[in-house]
């Protein structure tokens, strides 16, 4: 398992990478490496450097979710739930969370992206839950 910040070094330094927070949020959501994560978003149709459609990020998280033998439940109700109040609502657990152009993953209570600092106020778009990974989208 590699940490946040050795999942974006990776990416960055050995992909070189832009929008790959995608690949950050499963490779840290199911404890993956940077690569398999990203041999993932590709196989579901991440073009290199940009990020993948939402049905196709979708996909590779319900992959992601059986080969990792987790369920992964798909909710849509969120009424202007924001990241700080995914945050503060659910302090144990693992979420990936997607706003508008982007997606990051809270664990535990601590975000792990490089938005972490300023994305709290942001309106999340799509949520997909599980045993015992919980994806929020």
């Amino acid at each position: 398992m590699q940490s946040f910040e050795q999942v974006k070094e990776v990416m960055q330094r050995d992909y070189k990478e832009h929008n790959f927070c995608t690949v950050v949020a499963i490779a840290c959501a199911f404890n993956w490496s940077a690569g398999k994560a990203h041999r993932l978003m590709k196989k579901h149709g991440r073009p290199h450097r940009k990020g993948p459609k939402w049905y196709c990020f979708k996909e590779a998280v319900e992959a992601a979710g059986k080969k990792a033998g987790r369920e992964v439940k798909f909710t849509h109700q969120f009424d202007g739930l924001t990241i700080n109040r995914v945050r503060k609502e659910c302090p144990t657990g693992t979420y990936i969370i997607g706003v508008r152009g982007h997606a990051l993953c809270l664990k535990d209570g601590e975000f792990m992206d490089w938005t972490a600092d300023t994305a709290g106020r942001r309106k999340v778009i799509g949520y997909m839950s599980g045993g015992g990974v919980a994806i929020i989208n």
